[in-house]
């Protein structure tokens, strides 16, 4: 995050102001099955694989375990500058 303001008297009854200012914020979030935090193991699931969770699906309806969707994260930037003039 960075902000910068600069201040200009034109007289005694006029003056400027400038601010200007930028943030970047960058998140990621990885699976806890991915990092070996969470095993199916963990809830008694002999898979034959030890870091991924089945993929179930319900015709219809909604899908459970898998990895589908990871990793996810977001990377947002956001700048802003303003200018006053007084007088």
């Amino acid at each position: 995050m960075v902000a910068l303001g600069y201040k200009r008297i034109f007289s005694p009854n006029v003056t400027g102001e400038l601010r200007v200012g930028g943030n970047r914020l960058h998140l990621e979030f990885t699976a806890d099955a991915v990092t070996g935090k969470l095993t199916p193991a963990a809830f008694g699931m002999n898979t034959g694989v030890i870091n991924n969770f089945p993929d179930i699906r319900i015709s219809g309806g909604p899908a459970f375990g898998g990895l589908s969707g990871y990793p996810q994260g977001r990377t947002d930037t956001t700048a802003q500058a303003t200018y006053v003039l007084t007088g």
